[in-house]
């Protein structure tokens, strides 16, 4: 893959004829826009080898930072949908979260404390509280004071882990916070793909490890501002102010450089739930408590991979058999994929 992206770049050239123009949604046929999305996807994909093979990690990175990564929000790959309720125009996700089961999910109490204690500024527009989540023309009320997150582990079904013997428990399953319901939770909001603050906050950890020059605390800055910034592509009305006066209220801490970069990535691919995990798997951060919830096949343990289906092992038995042999712990979600090492 990084081969590929490598070889797609250099072939990608500004001067030749170009009647792409619309049919491209993400750059409108900009050369120069897919030249940085390719070097900035070769440098997500270079960083994902970090713990299992740091020597090509840090090769690769270079070249991505040679070649030309995003340089602002005006870079982020985005892809536009419109709200008609069918999922090849419909945002997938949004529509789900807006229509399929508008009452079906709550943020995480460990997200909505870690943006409350640090006075986010994209708190109001992650979250709001609905009196009837399942009426999605509720928009809910995304006051930063009154926002909780429900605690994990819990359920409603009446016994010993149903949801009203949590601690602190606010007397209402509905006083949880939903996705905002004008940025993310709805069937025309943006799918980001690739962005600039992704980018800039592998660049700090590239640059944090001695890997790229430059500084990680300039890399650091530079992704969580455009992190906070990037919502305001979605709808939110975040000003530079606020972004500057968070990132200044937050300064970067070389001792602590891997937990803050990665950290912030968590929030910076908030819907993006894949790459969220992945990083996660690949970098340990942020520290999220396991639990340990009735019946889970981990036993407490948050997954690190997904199992092969089920009628794989019954279609494709031989493949199955040597597929699976290559997995360290077997075909199991406790067992790790090839860049996640111990």
């Amino acid at each position: 893959m990084l081969a590929e992206l490598k070889d797609a770049a250099q072939k990608l050239d500004a001067n030749a004829k170009n009647t792409v123009e619309n049919a491209d949604i993400f750059y409108s046929g900009n050369v120069n826009k897919w030249k940085k999305f390719a070097y900035s996807e070769m440098l997500r994909l270079a960083m994902r080898m970090s713990k299992v093979d740091p020597s090509s990690a840090k090769n690769w990175s270079e070249k991505a930072v040679q070649g030309g990564v995003m340089e602002s929000n005006e870079d982020n790959t985005i892809c536009p949908h419109h709200a008609r309720g069918t999922l090849p125009v419909s945002n997938p996700v949004g529509l789900v979260l807006a229509n399929r089961q508008p009452d079906g999910y709550r943020l995480s109490e460990t997200f909505i404390n870690f943006l409350k204690n640090t006075n986010d500024p994209r708190l109001p527009y992650f979250a709001t509280v609905a009196q009837n989540p399942g009426d999605n023309s509720d928009l809910g009320d995304n006051n930063p004071a009154i926002q909780l997150g429900q605690p994990n582990g819990y359920d409603n079904e009446g016994g010993a882990e149903d949801i009203t013997k949590a601690p602190n428990w606010p007397g209402d399953r509905n006083k949880y916070s939903v996705i905002n319901r004008t940025t993310f939770a709805k069937e025309d909001a943006p799918t980001f793909i690739l962005t600039y603050a992704e980018t800039a906050l592998l660049l700090a950890e590239a640059a944090q490890r001695g890997w790229i020059s430059g500084n990680a605390s300039d890399y650091y800055n530079k992704g969580v501002k455009a992190a906070i910034i990037q919502l305001n592509q979605t709808g939110a009305t975040i000003s530079e102010a606020e972004a500057d006066d968070y990132v200044n209220a937050h300064p970067y801490v070389p001792a602590k450089g891997l937990e803050m970069i990665n950290t912030q990535y968590w929030i910076a691919t908030f819907a993006d739930w894949n790459e969220t995990w992945c990083n996660w798997r690949r970098s340990g951060y942020p520290q999220l408590k396991e639990i340990n919830y009735k019946g889970t096949t981990t036993i407490g343990s948050i997954p690190r991979r997904l199992t092969y289906p089920l009628e794989e092992a019954s279609i494709n038995p031989q493949s199955y058999k040597e597929a699976v042999a290559r997995i360290a712990g077997g075909d199991k979600m406790t067992s790790r994929v090839w860049w996640d090492t111990e």
